[in-house]
């Protein structure tokens, strides 16, 4: 009689499983057919970790290959070391704007150096 309740456990096991692991790969396979239908990719993670190293920034700039721009931040410094009261508080902002490329950040960075 032993030997029948362990066979029937094992077997209730076995089938339960079976059924769980059925019911996974079905899930499985659904998700893999969202993501080929939103024509996604699987990220390569030492590309990524290689382009986060490249994007690191740095206020430093080699003033050296900056050319045309000393008016511009004696400007902006003449404008954020103004003591005038205007009534806007103890901060000051100045904005700078213009197309892409034209040396905003390298402006920016040229300031606060």
């Amino acid at each position: 009689m032993e030997d029948t309740d362990t066979f029937l456990s094992t077997y209730n096991f076995s089938t339960k499983m079976e059924s769980r692991l059925k019911s996974l790969t079905t899930r499985l396979e659904e998700a893999v057919a969202v993501k080929n239908g939103l024509a996604l990719v699987e990220n390569d993670r030492r590309r990524y970790e290689r382009m986060k190293e490249r994007l690191r920034s740095s206020s430093l700039v080699d003033e050296s290959h900056v050319y045309g721009r000393e008016r511009d931040r004696e400007a902006i410094l003449d404008l954020l070391m103004n003591d005038s009261d205007d009534g806007v508080g103890d901060i000051g902002v100045v904005s700078i704007v213009g197309m892409a490329g034209v040396g905003k950040t390298t402006l920016a960075q040229l300031v606060y150096n």
